[in-house]
């Protein structure tokens, strides 16, 4: 993200994107539940600490979820869960957006390496900011 020019239209993902964000939004949920000890139940139990959604987006997918497997469903999140993450992934250029900031295109990289390998910032992206999803 970068601080966005007033004249700069809304960025909007490309379906493609907002499914993978929404993906990795689900996958990033379920591994914050599976450290705190939760796992998968038909109900919804906080203090046996079940969920219902501890599902994966693909049962036939299942690599976003090594290292948490064991608390997990075996059958796939239902469509009108996946379409929350869905929701919450669309509305983030909306949301960077009233806060006076926009998303910056792969294409427009906001830092470049120099020939001595060191990292030097692109000034015409000088608060750019670059999140990469952690391991599990």
């Amino acid at each position: 993200m970068a601080p966005a020019k007033e004249s700069e239209p809304l960025c909007e993902f490309s379906a493609e994107d907002e499914e993978e964000l929404a993906s990795l939004e689900h996958t990033r949920w379920m591994r914050e539940k599976a450290r705190g000890g939760w796992h998968w139940g038909p109900a919804d139990d906080e203090k046996k600490k079940l969920h219902a959604c501890m599902l994966p987006r693909k049962t036939n997918d299942l690599e976003p979820y090594a290292g948490f497997l064991d608390h997990l469903g075996t059958t796939e999140l239902p469509e009108d869960e996946k379409d929350k993450d869905r929701v919450a992934v669309h509305n983030i250029p909306r949301i960077l957006k009233s806060g006076g900031y926009t998303i910056v295109p792969p294409a427009r990289k906001p830092a470049v390496t120099g020939a001595d390998g060191e990292l030097k910032l692109n000034t015409e992206f000088p608060a750019t900011v670059i999140i990469h999803p952690t391991a599990p």
